[in-house]
């Protein structure tokens, strides 16, 4: 006998599941998914440009928000991990600044969360091009661009964190 049942391994079935089990009194859960694994359809990591956002590269999200945000994906990475270690990638994620207010912005913001995203790194110009070469293709002057790029270290070579 089951307390809840959930149709669907996909991001959202495997998050309700889990947060039955972790957040309430809920221990009888049962989680019926069609496919070998979980998130195989359009969760799957190659079918869906991104499901967690930790805020370290949101610039629509506070520094408070980002927190929580961060808080949140580490939970469900957590739980990806253990339990279906195929539903995910971990990528390198930037956000780029085009011209001296963008650019001004994106210091400000770095300056803010850096302390609490250690793996952030601002690039200016060329230096963005290490590791998104298409974006300075072409681009005549390479002092109007400016990007905070998270977690650039230890990637294969899909792109995909080691």
């Amino acid at each position: 006998m089951y307390d809840v049942t959930i149709v669907g391994g996909g991001i959202m079935g495997s998050s309700l599941a889990w947060a039955h089990i972790t957040l309430t009194n809920v221990k009888n859960v049962l989680l019926i998914e069609k496919n070998s694994d979980l998130a195989m359809v359009n969760s799957h990591p190659l079918s869906n440009a991104e499901t967690l956002h930790d805020g370290a590269t949101e610039t629509n999200m506070t520094l408070p928000y980002a927190r929580r945000m961060r808080y949140a994906a580490h939970l469900m990475a957590t739980f990806l991990e253990k339990y279906a270690p195929n539903a995910f990638r971990k990528v390198r994620k930037m956000v780029v600044g085009i011209g001296e207010d963008e650019i001004k912005l994106l210091e400000e913001r770095y300056r803010e969360f850096k302390p609490y995203y250690p793996s952030l790194v601002f690039l200016r110009g060329n230096e963005i091009a290490v590791y998104e070469p298409a974006v300075m293709e072409g681009r005549k002057n390479p002092n109007e661009i400016a990007a905070i790029l998270e977690n650039p270290i230890a990637f294969d070579s899909a792109g995909v964190i080691v």
